[in-house]
């Protein structure tokens, strides 16, 4: 019985050894499962010799909630494992903020009720009154509010998503960084995906993605792949290619280590060419808080975001006033792009003192126009008398 994290640590001890385990059942929990190691396990100990079952459980409903026997035709064909069905005593409801039933495939708050359930905390009536509850669902029954999400799956099973204070809120959006790991690894080539909230010096709170992959795959590959799925404000600022998820002494991922990773710098380094890019390079460094930056870097690949473009366009408008738009920085996002339209771009000032000109010598013609229409007028009724 151990969590999934401390498992895949396991595993290649385990397939190492000649004489057979003396094992019928690993039970997993803890945590999400994910499939990206246990091809090596599988391999050697195929689906029935021992069985592999993921559990989602809380001490307040004793123990073991959900099971799901995981078996080697399914990782074959997913990339994440769900915590299974309830056992036979137990319920669960998935609810939204409102404590309505979520629909299939929302996440939403998990709510246990059932035999398991516990009466409450031991001399701690204000607790108690935050996490049980009367079943509006199933009068008679009490349910347990979990603080734990997911979401159910069409054939019956929930998918386990994390807890709901892992949910951030980043520029007044609120994100579950669950969900951005469920969509990181439906890419074929992306392993295992970690997600987390770290806090830059000047940049504030961002998103970081960590993840384990069969090869190197370009930042722009994922960024695109994540954009197909999740809406911009969910993609994370940074991607990290790592070898191994660091993990505590109890075999949890350690968030901690995980933040002090750095980003990693462009593997196509091409220095500044000249003033201009000197200077944009600068700038980018000031608010992107990496060293080396190319000047073939992609803003966006580097961490950069609509709020720290805000801060960079203010920043390049006390040299380049009325020569940039804000629409500029996305359509040139690298410095040699941006610094080629800089150079070939007129200042807005010039175009609207050209303009001036040229709508002053047009109400000039104008005027000259009507003056000769008005002295033919006069010249025909002349005439005409």
């Amino acid at each position: 019985n151990q969590t999934p994290s401390a498992f895949k640590q396991l595993i290649p001890v385990a397939v190492s050894q000649e004489n057979e385990l003396s094992l019928k059942y690993v039970i997993l929990g803890g945590e999400a499962l994910d499939t990206g190691s246990l091809d090596l396990w599988f391999n050697r100990y195929r689906d029935k010799q021992i069985e592999l079952v993921n559990m989602y459980g809380i001490t307040e409903t004793t123990v073991h909630v959900t099971s799901f026997a995981v078996t080697q035709s399914y990782i074959q064909n997913n990339k994440s494992v769900p915590v299974g069905k309830p056992l036979q005593d137990l319920k669960i409801d998935i609810l939204d903020k409102n404590r309505n039933l979520a629909p299939i495939g929302v996440v939403g708050e998990i709510y246990v009720s059932g035999a398991g359930v516990a009466g409450g905390y031991l001399n701690r009536p204000e607790l108690t009154g935050e996490r049980f509850y009367n079943n509006p669902f199933r009068p008679g029954e009490r349910m347990y509010r979990s603080g734990d999400v997911g979401m159910w799956l069409h054939d019956g099973n929930i998918q386990f998503s994390g807890r709901i204070d892992s949910q951030v809120k980043i520029r007044g959006y609120r994100i579950e960084c669950g969900e951005i790991e469920y969509a990181l690894l439906q890419h074929p080539l992306i392993n295992e995906a970690v997600v987390i909230l770290s806090d830059a010096e000047m940049n504030g709170r961002e998103l970081s993605a960590y993840i384990i992959c069969g090869e190197e795959i370009p930042l722009q590959h994922v960024r695109k792949h994540l954009s197909g799925r999740l809406p911009g404000y969910m993609i994370p600022s940074y991607f990290f290619q790592l070898d191994k998820i660091p993990l505590t002494r109890n075999g949890k991922i350690d968030k901690k280590e995980l933040s002090n990773f750095t980003p990693r710098e462009s593997d196509t380094y091409e220095p500044p060419k000249n003033e201009l890019e000197q200077d944009l390079t600068l700038i980018w460094k000031k608010f992107l808080k990496t060293e080396q930056i190319g000047v073939n870097d992609n803003f966006f690949d580097l961490g950069g975001n609509s709020f720290l473009l805000i801060k960079v366009f203010s920043e390049l408008g006390k040299k380049h006033n009325g020569r940039l738009h804000m629409t500029d920085l996305f359509a040139y996002p690298t410095i040699s792009e941006l610094a080629g339209h800089l150079t070939t771009k007129e200042p807005d000032n010039n175009i609207q003192q050209r303009y001036h000109k040229r709508g002053v010598k047009q109400k000039q013609a104008l005027i000259k126009r009507k003056k000769s229409a008005m002295k033919s007028r006069i010249e025909n009724s002349q005439n005409i008398v």
